[in-house]
C-alpha cells in the first residue's frame, strides 16, 4: 500500500511543505533546547534584567510550541491525499510560523523587534490556516479517489 505522504510528494508543493515542516521540526527541537539549557544563562551574562528574561523565555517556548505543534498539522494535513487544495492551509501554517515564531524567536533570543504587525500578521496566518482546513474539509474529494468515511 502506497503512503499518502509519498502520493502528497508528487502532488504540486508537497514536498516542498514536507521539507519545511521538517526544517521547522528541526528548529522547534533546537530552539527548545537551547531555550532550556542555554538562553537564560546567556541573557544572564549578558547583563539582562531578570524579568525580561524571564519573558523573552517564556517567549521562546511559545515560538517552539507554535512551531512544532503546526510542523505536525503541515505533515497531517499533506497526509490527507483525498482532499483537495490541502496546500492553502499548509501555506497558511507555513507563513503563520515563520512570521509569528520566528518574530517570538528573533526577539527572544537576539532581541530583534521586527515590526510591531509582523506577529499578529503570523497568528492571523495560522488561524486563517485551521479555518482553511475547515473549508477545504467540504469540498468533493478527487474525481478518481473513493473517499473513506
Amino acid at each position: 500500500m502506497e503512503s499518502p505522504l509519498l502520493n502528497a510528494e508528487r502532488v504540486g508543493c508537497g514536498r516542498i511543505f514536507l521539507a519545511l515542516a521538517g526544517g521547522y521540526g528541526v528548529l522547534a527541537v533546537g530552539f527548545g533546547a537551547y531555550r532550556a539549557h542555554g538562553l537564560p544563562e546567556a541573557l544572564k551574562t549578558s547583563g539582562v534584567d531578570p524579568a525580561e528574561i524571564t519573558e523573552r523565555v517564556s517567549n521562546l517556548g511559545i515560538a517552539v510550541e507554535y512551531t512544532l505543534l503546526h510542523a505536525v498539522a503541515i505533515i497531517g494535513v499533506l497526509a490527507l491525499s483525498e482532499i483537495r487544495f490541502r496546500q492553502v492551509p499548509c501555506f497558511a501554517f507555513t507563513w503563520g510560523i515563520l512570521l509569528f515564531s520566528g518574530s517570538l524567536a528573533l526577539d527572544a533570543v537576539w532581541a530583534y523587534r521586527p515590526p510591531p504587525f509582523v506577529p499578529p500578521v503570523g497568528g492571523m496566518l495560522l488561524i486563517l490556516g485551521w479555518l482553511s482546513l475547515i473549508a477545504v474539509a467540504w469540498i468533493r474529494p478527487r474525481a478518481k479517489q473513493a473517499a473513506n468515511c
